[in-house]
């Protein structure tokens, strides 16, 4: 089969090409879609995203924050300011929090986010997981 898929397509590697955030950044982002990863085990990118984020924005204006351990407030709080001064963000673990989701939702229809603002979301795959974020 992928030797087939490789002939047809005329390609001689059927893997994704490596994960440029740069590429990420200027052709796939904006200020109010987040973006979002699907990690698994050995294969998450918050390292790169935060030593892309020091080198595009700097150390000040990204901030982290893992879920799951009853910060939702605290998230919805970090949001609103980073979105207000136009920082980045990214709220990792999702999966952790899947019935806070719909109230995260809301509060991002509702931001109307600096220019420069942006938001990365990390989750591992989850049934309950919105289909709206996806």
């Amino acid at each position: 089969m992928t030797l087939f898929l490789m002939e047809a397509m005329g390609n001689r590697n059927l893997q994704p090409p490596p994960l440029s955030f740069s590429q990420l950044l200027r052709e796939e982002t904006t200020n109010t879609e987040p973006i979002l990863f699907m990690v698994s085990p050995g294969s998450d990118p918050t390292k790169e995203l935060e030593e892309f984020a020091e080198t595009e924005v700097g150390r000040s204006k990204f901030f982290q924050m893992a879920m799951g351990g009853g910060q939702n407030a605290e998230a919805l709080k970090m949001l609103k300011e980073c979105a207000h001064r136009g920082d980045w963000i990214c709220l990792k673990n999702l999966h952790l929090v899947t019935s806070w989701l719909p109230v995260f939702e809301k509060e991002l229809k509702m931001l109307e986010p600096h220019d420069n603002f942006r938001l990365w979301l990390t989750t591992e795959p989850h049934a309950k997981f919105p289909a709206i974020l996806l």
